[in-house]
């Protein structure tokens, strides 16, 4: 039986996405943080994504990395939370999963 391990590098896995992309820099999440911090409100990175509706499980890049291959390369998957779009499928706990 093989012991291939499941996912892709980098380089082969799409779609993949990033802050970047859903037009957020590093200097915009600091910003963010601070004036939060400074009204009196949740200002940690988990507040960030979810008040800008990006997936935190996945960073918002759309895939998790699940391993290393024999090399000690990353191997990655589409992120389940998000199929992949780098934002979630439902806003919260008591709302369903709208994925279809």
């Amino acid at each position: 039986m093989s012991d291939a391990r499941l996912g892709k590098k980098w380089n082969e896995i799409k779609p993949r996405t990033s802050l970047q992309e859903h037009g957020f820099s590093f200097e915009d999440i600091k910003k963010w943080r601070t004036n939060e911090r400074d009204a009196g409100r949740p200002y940690g990175l988990r507040d960030f994504y979810q008040a800008h509706d990006l997936c935190f499980e996945c960073g918002s890049r759309g895939v998790q990395m699940i391993g290393l291959d024999e090399s000690d390369i990353p191997l990655w998957e589409i992120c389940d939370k998000c199929g992949g779009a780098g934002k979630p499928f439902y806003h919260g706990p008591d709302l369903p999963d709208t994925r279809k």
